[in-house]
């Protein structure tokens, strides 16, 4: 029981203490399912105290309840926006303006070891 006191506690701090709280809100979530699981377990016939287990257990099913739709909230905020939301019409990807840059490479020439070697090149009536 200590132990589930203590991961309490640390999520808490580490929810406080980080710039992204959504992981940790995510192991609240799995250390309330722990918790949920625990309880369940004190459900037998023999247990005097089964009010007292039924109270735990709602109370417990509340703040998972708050903490599932934190983590929903915390998650839906990191989402991308829809596809095509962003318009760029006005730009063309290249450094400089088309104008200053047509004939830019009017001189290339293709190095010799880029070129397809002569016995894979396809056939042509013309070849010797």
């Amino acid at each position: 029981m200590q132990a589930y006191g203590v991961r309490e506690v640390a999520t808490g701090v580490a929810i406080l203490m980080s710039h992204d709280p959504t992981p940790w809100i995510l192991a609240r979530v799995g250390g309330d399912a722990l918790d949920l699981a625990t309880l369940a377990t004190g459900f037998e016939d023999d247990n005097p105290k089964q009010s007292n287990l039924a109270a735990a257990t709602a109370a417990v099913a509340g703040v998972t309840i708050l903490d599932v739709v934190c983590a929903q909230g915390l998650i839906g905020q990191k989402r991308l926006s829809r596809p095509g939301a962003f318009d760029y019409s006005d730009r063309s990807g290249f450094a400089r303006p088309a104008r200053t840059m047509r004939g830019a490479a009017s001189d290339f020439a293709t190095p010799e070891d880029f070129r397809i070697p002569g016995p894979l090149r396809p056939w042509t009536e013309t070849r010797a």
